[in-house]
């Protein structure tokens, strides 16, 4: 049996051995998607699960985005 040589967690080594991290997804649409979730209900995990998104923001609105490895 090979042995595989990603991290834990989905993640890829860096330059100088730091860890980047793997898929980036850029919208609640294919966050819900990889979960195999409605957006809504994403949506709600965030608010009460502590589900990992991250948020850039803006003047009116943030944008979002998640790592797939921090999903998992």
């Amino acid at each position: 049996m090979a042995t595989s040589d990603t991290p834990a967690g989905g993640a890829t080594s860096g330059p100088k051995g730091t860890t980047l991290p793997d898929k980036k997804l850029d919208s609640w649409g294919e966050i819900a998607s990889y979960l195999g979730r409605e957006v809504r209900t994403v949506q709600r995990w965030e608010r009460t699960e502590g589900l990992p998104v991250r948020r850039h923001e803006h003047k009116k609105k943030s944008t979002v985005y998640a790592f797939a490895g921090e999903l998992d």
